[in-house]
């Protein structure tokens, strides 16, 4: 893309690619004062032909160098890739007409990504070996790598999009996920996930009670975990009566009886695999 500057003297440049600077007309350089990043070029051109002109740098760019130019169109380019501000005259007009210019260079700054962890939610709880299944959600440039740890310690990384992985299987402990996107040169981290793997309890039952048309009895079990409910009429065929995420230890499950057959039912109680 190619912005041609033709704005008061006065007027800034800003965030082009390539800007063309005229000069001669009026004995000035058109604009004068130039903002642009590293990397980006300017084209100096005369648009006034008769007269003698130098596009000097008198910092550390040399511009055009000594090079005069005095036919209409005449003038060179030049690429700056370092930060800063770079004066620039006419070595013949500096003087008499004020004939002087500035391109002041900023450094490109590339926005960092965003990242969360979509899963697992903060406070899960797994059984032990735990395999987790991670996903992180981002935004912003292109990420090319999420690598997930546990702690200081890497569980992995992903080079692609959906950005999931499943973990090595996790002993009992407490642990801290985070989530790092790398895009462009730059990274972000997540807000940590902390998550726990516990050692499943031996599940064991209460002896039942029938109060009013109720069946119940109470369940060892650890809190944040799942258990599923089953009963069966011939201990051969189960119905999955309910899911669990267990609050408590024990955990009272309650069953409305059919008062209207007087066939067996049986009941179990089993651990539900991670998710």
């Amino acid at each position: 893309m190619i912005i041609v500057a033709a704005f008061a003297l006065q007027q800034s440049v800003s965030m082009a690619d390539t800007v063309v600077v005229g000069f001669g007309a009026n004995f000035a350089f058109t604009p004068k004062i130039i903002n642009i990043n590293i990397g980006d070029t300017i084209i100096f051109s005369n648009n006034s032909a008769g007269f003698e002109h130098t596009v000097t740098g008198t910092g550390a760019e040399p511009m055009c160098g000594a090079s005069i130019f005095t036919t209409l169109g005449s003038g060179c380019s030049h690429t700056f890739t370092t930060a800063g501000s770079f004066p620039f005259q006419c070595n013949f007009h500096a003087v008499s007409f004020n004939m002087t210019g500035l391109v002041n260079v900023a450094s490109v700054v590339v926005p960092p990504p965003t990242i969360s962890i979509s899963s697992p939610t903060n406070g899960a709880v797994f059984a032990e070996p735990a395999s987790i299944a991670l996903a992180a959600i981002v935004g912003g440039g292109t990420v090319t790598n999420v690598t997930f740890f546990a702690g200081t310690n890497q569980i992995g990384t992903v080079t692609n999009a959906p950005f999931t992985l499943r973990s090595t299987p996790l002993a009992a402990g407490t642990y801290a996920l985070t989530a790092v996107a790398s895009a462009g040169g730059v990274s972000a981290t997540s807000a940590v996930v902390n998550v726990t793997a516990v050692t499943p309890l031996p599940i064991s039952a209460s002896t039942p009670l029938i109060t009013n048309g109720q069946f119940s009895f109470l369940y060892s079990a650890n809190p944040g975990l799942n258990y599923v409910i089953q009963n069966s009429s011939n201990l051969t065929t189960w119905l999955s009566l309910a899911t669990n995420t267990a609050a408590t230890n024990p955990v009272l499950f309650t069953d409305t009886l059919n008062t209207n057959t007087n066939a067996a039912s049986f009941y179990r109680v089993g651990l539900s695999p991670n998710p």
